[in-house]
């Protein structure tokens, strides 16, 4: 069965269907979400988590155009154990939002707005990700690999690399990205709006190959960078089945597509990156405080930081597998981490093997006199046989 995008018109739509509110309230939801698209410009995906927070509040509230204030004060202590806190707090903020425009354009009358603003929504909870959650270099690298497709290589190692959100990988188009000899470059401004320059060297192998494979169309302009078969966007389901399938692979548990940016953005605190640098490629802005809400180190991620900084090695932890890309010596191209050879020239990169070409350009190096005899007797053969 093919994956259909569901917006914020479609979800209300089947709700009417399902009787949980009227055509009427639908309606309200549906032209308040429009109105914010144009006044706000919310992203579709915001019109439809408001949509279905407002739907939710209706079986305790509606119909909206009677409600009373009571009546919101009620249907917030209703919530209040059947949601996690985050949920509440956002679901709250688009309920209060959502009557001050019903007062604003006159279907309600009964609101009563100063009593509405001194509701205040819970605070933040910015301990829903743990340490133990996060996804090693490691075990990001096994999922990309166990991927059937190029696309979805691609998709994983992009993701985790550029450390984006969801909706910054399924709404990427090629024209956002420029290939150069160290790799490659995603400008992106959305979510926050905020520009971000986001360098992509470990796993930009990866996106080329997907570039090389890409189908249907043609991979440029705006043209998105993911796509379906047919060619369509990745709905969120799709997009999160790539993840799931691949964490599977991996040995991994309950991954959702969120956990990769948190896990990139703590992997590159561990790496001791400038934080001035994570804030810019993650948030786009120097000043931003959601560093605290993302970093997520575990005390032995700490005790490694701590001791390399004071000079002290750690003994008895054995070494596991490279995670830094590898550049050719001779074509300086740089690979994808724990490429045996190079993709463009062939070249080995292990030093565990080498090609025919190598060996016999190494036996040349070591032996040149040889060679030069070798030469002068193939002349001396091919003048004997002469014309």
């Amino acid at each position: 069965m093919p994956y259909q995008i569901i917006d914020a018109g479609a979800y209300l739509n089947g709700q009417v269907r399902a009787g949980i509110i009227t055509q009427e309230d639908a309606d309200l939801i549906h032209e308040f979400c429009e109105e914010r698209k144009a006044t706000k410009h919310i992203a579709e995906a915001t019109a439809l988590v408001t949509s279905k927070g407002l739907s939710k509040f209706a079986p305790s509230i509606a119909p909206f155009k009677q409600c009373t204030t009571l009546d919101i004060i009620k249907g917030i202590n209703s919530v209040e154990t059947k949601w996690k806190q985050n949920t509440r707090r956002l679901r709250i903020y688009y309920l209060k939002e959502f009557a001050h425009w019903l007062v604003d354009e006159g279907y309600n009358s009964t609101i009563n707005i100063k009593k509405l603003d001194s509701i205040k929504p819970p605070t933040a909870d910015k301990a829903t990700k743990t340490a133990s959650q996060m996804i090693s270099e490691e075990k990001i690298d096994e999922m990309i690999r166990s991927c059937k497709t190029s696309r979805d290589r691609a998709l994983i190692a992009f993701m985790y690399e550029g450390a984006l959100r969801p909706i910054e990988v399924r709404e990427a188009t090629w024209n956002q990205i420029t290939f150069d000899q160290y790799g490659a470059i995603f400008n992106t401004s959305k979510k926050t709006g905020k520009p971000r320059y986001i360098r992509l060297i470990r796993y930009f192998g990866y996106l080329a190959s997907w570039k090389a494979d890409y189908h249907p169309g043609v991979p440029e302009g705006d043209a998105r960078v993911f796509v379906t078969g047919p060619g369509k966007i990745l709905s969120r389901q799709y997009f999160h089945d790539i993840i799931a399938r691949a964490a599977q692979a991996a040995g991994l548990k309950d991954v959702f597509p969120y956990i990769i940016r948190h896990s990139r953005i703590t992997a590159m605190v561990t790496q001791k990156i400038p934080e001035s640098v994570i804030k810019l490629q993650a948030w786009g802005n120097i000043a931003t405080p959601m560093m605290a809400t993302y970093t997520h180190l575990s005390n032995d991620q700490m005790d490694d930081v701590l001791l390399e900084t004071a000079g002290v090695k750690r003994v008895g932890r054995p070494k596991g597998p490279s995670m830094k890309p590898v550049q050719c010596q001779d074509c300086s191209v740089i690979n994808v981490p724990g490429a045996q050879f190079c993709y463009k020239c062939g070249r080995s990169l292990t030093g565990d093997s080498l090609t025919k070409m190598e060996r016999m350009k190494r036996d040349v190096y070591e032996n040149p006199d040889e060679l030069i005899a070798f030469l002068q007797d193939l002349k001396k053969e091919r003048e004997g046989k002469g014309p």
